[in-house]
């Protein structure tokens, strides 16, 4: 700890302070040598951190700013990565705003996996603006694109769709949900070495017309990343229904998306994949939410349940699941929301808005990461594909955006 190494620290410096006084003679020059001893010592200690580790002492530094190599003996580093800054104002934003900013993977160290990665929200007074933030990851075709935050309502060709240089959904944040860390040996490979060389913000905004006159933020995200090679490759894919139509006055109203194993086989690289961790995702009306895998037409295991659900907060986390759910190729996944809408009045449809509603999930998988040949990442873009199963509003699969 921090402590314990002021602690070796000043007990180093008396001794050299005992010895440079036998050596002078004197006891005050010897102190005013040690002093400059330890001042020499801070400053070299300070470069050395901006030099090969790319930050500023207890900060991260952003993902552009990170070194390609590392020190001897460090494998683990933290980077940022952040939309802006940017400034709202009450009187002239429209309620739903979308942002993008792309950030520079290049410059992250050779071998480099994402291992955790928590949400750094910011906050006017007890309003949370943000509702979202998606995480996708990109190859260089996404060219100069959103280099500064900009709208992305128009959304394609940069998020997932055939022939979309960013190809999958990496991760996200929902409103009031934790930061995750992944299982020891596990990572999601990016930069060097790996198709994805860009990272892509895309940040949801929910702007009230009342409570606050200016807002600036810079949410985002803290990385941590290994350059320790991964015994597991982590890969996701997500299930987004557009169909969703609740009517209103029910107590219970169940809403069912099924990803067909014909859509599956194109979005996952292997025979067999194990699900390891979830995030189920709603608004407010939502009660209970579960995904099972269907085989031969029954439920062969449920990969994650929430029940109850509380809308936002603590249920919109990642979370790791109890052990590893397995999916053969034949199999479909199902999505299931309980929904609450006896205080509605009238239909509560699929948007992005307060007072419409989702039904969501995003699966992390893991595969071998001697499978390189079947990586997660290079299938998808071999296969022309995307990492979601999307049901259109006729309830049927999309192939695109």
């Amino acid at each position: 700890s921090s402590l314990r190494i002021s602690k070796l620290a000043v007990i180093r410096a008396g001794r050299v302070m005992v010895q440079l006084t036998s050596v002078f003679g004197d006891r005050k020059t010897a102190v005013w040598v040690t002093g400059w001893l330890c001042a020499a010592a801070v400053v070299l200690a300070t470069c050395f951190r901006l030099l090969f580790l790319g930050q500023q002492p207890n900060s991260a530094p952003h993902l552009g700013e990170a070194r390609r190599w590392l020190p001897p003996g460090v494998s683990r580093y933290n980077v940022t990565a952040r939309l802006g800054p940017v400034s709202f104002r009450a009187a002239d934003q429209k309620s739903v705003v979308f942002l993008c900013q792309q950030h520079d993977l290049r410059q992250l160290a050779k071998g480099s996996s994402i291992v955790a990665f928590e949400p750094s929200v910011t906050k006017v007074g007890n309003l949370q603006l943000v509702h979202h933030i998606d995480v996708f990851l990109c190859t260089n075709a996404l060219g100069s694109a959103y280099q500064s935050p900009a709208p992305c309502d128009d959304v394609h060709p940069y998020i997932p769709s055939t022939g979309s240089p960013c190809a999958t959904l990496a991760f996200a944040y929902d409103r009031g949900g934790r930061g995750l860390t992944l299982s020891k040996d596990s990572g999601i490979r990016v930069g060097p070495g790996t198709p994805w060389d860009r990272l892509l913000l895309q940040v949801h905004y929910n702007i009230p017309s009342v409570g606050f006159e200016h807002f600036e933020d810079n949410s985002g995200f803290e990385l941590t990343l290994s350059t320790m090679p991964p015994q597991w490759v982590i890969g996701s894919l997500a299930l987004l229904d557009f169909s969703l139509a609740l009517p209103p006055h029910r107590r219970r109203w169940r809403h069912n998306t099924t990803c067909p194993s014909a859509r599956l086989r194109q979005m996952l690289p292997l025979g067999q994949v194990e699900f390891v961790v979830a995030h189920l995702h709603a608004h407010t009306l939502a009660v209970r939410l579960w995904v099972d895998v269907m085989r031969d037409g029954k439920v062969a295991q449920t990969v994650a349940r929430i029940d109850p659900f509380h809308g936002y907060g603590l249920d919109q986390s990642f979370f790791q699941l109890a052990a590893p759910v397995v999916l053969v190729a034949g199999d479909e996944l199902q999505l299931h929301c309980d929904f609450d809408t006896l205080s509605k009045s009238q239909h509560t449809r699929y948007g992005v808005g307060e007072e419409d509603e989702m039904c969501a999930a995003v699966l992390m998988f893991r595969q071998p990461a001697r499978s390189t040949e079947m990586a997660s990442d290079r299938w998808l873009l071999q296969q022309h594909t995307t990492s979601l199963c999307l049901i259109g509003t006729d309830g049927k699969p999309m192939q695109d955006w």
